[in-house]
């Protein structure tokens, strides 16, 4: 009967009497509550856990009522004293009454399985659930009240789910959205963008990220900063993208606050640049003026605020081509004869204690460049050299033709260069300094005494004319700066005679500003023209229909109530047509109206002098006229 009874799988134990005294239990219920003396025991000496479980009170009650007792996956928590399984169990408890012939309760049957594995696995299976479902609501709370547009999108872009940030940021609502694909949102410069992103996701896999441009329901644009993965079990994209509206508009303010701030800069370096020039043409006009002055000295004061001036329109062109209000005028010259015009006035643009070397080679070699940012970057170069030696110092500028070598891109090796550096033997630039030399409004200057654009503007002019700007520099030893310009063979730069320009030519002068049409008819005269006067377009008609021998106007076309000055010129020339023309306009007219320039008519921009005026007259008057000459 025992061994019977020990191969039975459920738990068994047979108790007897009040105090539940053991008098079976199976080899099932020892595995269970470990290798412990039970048999002819009570259940309380034998088992005191079953009271704090409860057990005792069951077996109790079965005993007192006759009534039997189930329970599924009751817990008991058995502490086995040798080779049980100790901790916490779980049992399906099933107690029957024992009843003697006469149906008196003379004992109970416990019998039971372990249910622990199914119990746990169920928990774990509820608490998975749970979780699940707490994760559902996160997410669907997440994508629900994100800041960021939330989608998924299937393999060709079509949207299958969206959240409300989608909604209202686009201003589509959710059902028109839901089944539209995602090119027809976005802006028609970024569907090839959006397309590329969403190939390169498919074939790839990962994580992809780029800005793109959608467009909201009443067609303002909304740009967006996307970041997209394909899942290839859903076969579907998921999508966030966080729209930059916000971001762009402050940093849209910072730029121009750093715009204010450099135009600051900007305007402070040109108001201590132009003060220097001023200085001078104060200063020789005031000793033109004065009784004690020497007749002799006359023509070279006045020669030196012609040329100071000069600087100053130079200086003002400069700007306008930084600004992008002047085109480029590049053509053939020398280095040393553009060095040679410069000196005297790179001469006094440094004090008596710095001393000026040259080493200029000559070479017959040519550069393509316009001449004055090629001036205005040696004078930089120069002036930067005189900045950083206040106590005195040698400024050398050295010319050389040779190969371009390696590193000096964009130039071919062996490529035939002209090189210029300008060297001084100052403090030398620290490694911090040497890294922002080129940088726009970086100065190492005071407040006021520098814009912080010099450098960067050697370094533009020598991208600008195909070539490039070295430095060198050395703590305590000084610094040389190299511009180095592809060298151009074959071509000889223009010079005009002012003498003879061209033959004696009978000009009409069109002009309401009485001092303007004085200077340019001084101007004139003085190249051996003769001149007639008019002020008004009705005027200028009636001479021209009475001296065909005139050949050329010059005119502003500035006249009050008037047609503009270039329909002016225009009608003279088609009711003239021998005539050529010189309209003579500001550097912003002159970017407005080279192209509309046509036939025998010249542009020439303001400020312009005796030399420019000539050039201009020989063109005008020689071969049919360029497009933007003046």
């Amino acid at each position: 009967m025992m061994s019977i009874l020990g191969g039975l799988p459920c738990l068994l134990l047979v108790t007897n009497g009040a105090a539940h005294t053991i008098e079976i239990a199976n080899q099932a219920f020892f595995n269970l509550v470990g290798d412990r003396p039970l048999i002819g025991r009570p259940s309380l000496d034998a088992l005191p856990e079953t009271l704090r479980v409860g057990i005792l009170s069951v077996l109790d009650h079965v005993y007192a009522t006759g009534e039997p007792f189930i329970s599924r996956g009751m817990p008991i928590n058995f502490s086995p004293q040798s080779a049980g399984r100790a901790g916490h169990r779980y049992i399906d408890v099933s107690c029957k009454p024992r009843t003697a012939s006469d149906g008196a309760v003379t004992g109970v049957i416990f019998t039971g399985f372990d249910v622990t594995k199914q119990k746990m696995s169920e928990l774990r299976l509820r608490r998975v659930r749970e979780a699940l479902r707490r994760k559902v609501e996160e997410n669907k709370y997440i994508f629900e009240n994100s800041h960021e547009i939330i989608c998924s999108t299937d393999r060709t872009g079509c949207i299958l789910d969206a959240n409300q940030r989608m909604t209202d940021i686009l201003l589509y609502t959710h059902e028109e959205l839901i089944g539209r694909n995602v090119i027809t949102l976005s802006h028609p410069d970024d569907a090839d963008k959006m397309r590329a992103a969403r190939n390169a996701m498919l074939f790839s896999g990962g994580v992809h990220s780029f800005e793109s441009r959608f467009l909201r329901k009443d067609g303002v644009e909304v740009p967006l900063l996307w970041s997209t993965i394909w899942s290839p079990k859903q076969r579907a994209t998921y999508a966030t993208a966080q729209d930059l509206t916000e971001r762009y508009k402050v940093e849209g303010e910072i730029r121009r606050a750093q715009k204010m701030e450099a135009l600051g800069q900007l305007t402070g370096g040109i108001a201590h640049d132009f003060n220097n020039l001023l200085t001078v043409i104060v200063g020789n006009a005031e000793l033109l003026a004065s009784e004690n002055l020497d007749p002799r000295q006359t023509p070279i004061l006045a020669a030196e605020i012609c040329q100071v001036a000069e600087r100053g329109a130079d200086l003002t062109q400069h700007l306008l081509t930084f600004a992008q209000r002047q085109p480029l005028k590049p053509n053939y010259f020398k280095v040393e004869d553009i060095l040679s015009e410069l000196m005297p006035l790179v001469r006094r643009a440094v004090e008596a204690n710095i001393e000026i070397r040259t080493d200029i080679e000559t070479s017959g070699s040519f550069v393509l460049v316009d001449r004055t940012l090629l001036e205005s970057a040696l004078l930089n170069l120069v002036v930067n050299a005189r900045d950083a030696m206040p106590g005195g110092g040698q400024v050398t500028i050295k010319t050389e033709v040779r190969g371009a070598e390696a590193g000096e891109d964009p130039l071919a090796v062996g490529q035939d260069v002209v090189t210029i550096t300008v060297a001084d033997d100052g403090p030398g630039m620290s490694p911090d300094v040497l890294s922002r030399a080129f940088e726009p409004f970086f100065t190492t200057k005071g407040h006021g005494q520098g814009s912080g654009l010099g450098l960067s503007m050697v370094y533009s002019f020598a991208q600008q004319a195909g070539g490039l700007a070295r430095v060198k520099t050395t703590l305590g030893e000084g610094t040389a700066i190299t511009l180095i310009l592809p060298a151009v063979a074959g071509h000889s730069a223009e010079a005009i005679d002012l003498a003879s320009t061209a033959s004696r030519l009978s000009v009409l002068v069109v002009k309401t500003d009485r001092q303007r049409l004085q200077l340019v008819s001084a101007r004139l005269l003085s190249l051996g023209h003769d001149v007639t006067e008019v002020r008004t377009a009705e005027d200028a008609f009636a001479v021209l229909a009475s001296r065909t021998e005139i050949k050329l106007m010059i005119t502003d076309g500035a006249l009050s109530g008037e047609a503009t000055g270039l329909q002016f010129v225009t009608g003279a020339i088609e009711k003239f047509p021998w005539l050529s023309a010189i309209l003579v306009v500001t550097e912003e007219e002159l970017v407005g109206k080279a192209t509309l320039a046509q036939g025998s008519v010249a542009l020439l921009s303001y400020p312009y002098s005796r030399k420019q005026l000539a050039a201009c007259i020989h063109r005008v008057t020689s071969h049919p006229v360029r497009s933007g000459d003046g």
